[in-house]
């Protein structure tokens, strides 16, 4: 019988402070930490792919909805360093709910 993983939300900056690249790289390697110690992390960041490969367009207002149900369904968020008003808009929602934020892998 499996035992259910604890759900991360890895929250943090992706576009709006800071190099886009560099900080998509910082979610990926946060997730992989996360999911070598045994954690289900869920990567935001990764939706930059989608957003390069896709055809069609997206709003913010398209990803944030689509995060923020993502936030809802983990057991915690991790919040990455470095300015992000959509970082703090889904820590706002995780504390509104009740679920904890972390800022340190290491606390977790």
């Amino acid at each position: 019988m499996s035992t259910r993983r604890t759900r991360i939300y890895v929250s943090g900056p992706m576009l709006s402070s800071g190099n886009p690249y560099l900080n998509v790289r910082d979610g990926i390697r946060a997730g992989t930490i996360l999911m070598q110690r045994g954690y289900l992390p869920f990567i935001p960041h990764l939706t930059a792919v989608w957003e390069i490969a896709s055809v069609e367009e997206f709003k913010r207002d398209d990803w944030l909805a689509i995060d923020f149900e993502y936030v809802r369904m983990s057991d915690a968020v991790l919040r990455l360093p470095g300015a992000s008003k959509g970082g703090d808009e889904e820590v706002a929602l995780a504390r509104s709910l009740g679920i904890p934020v972390y800022y340190s892998i290491d606390t977790l």
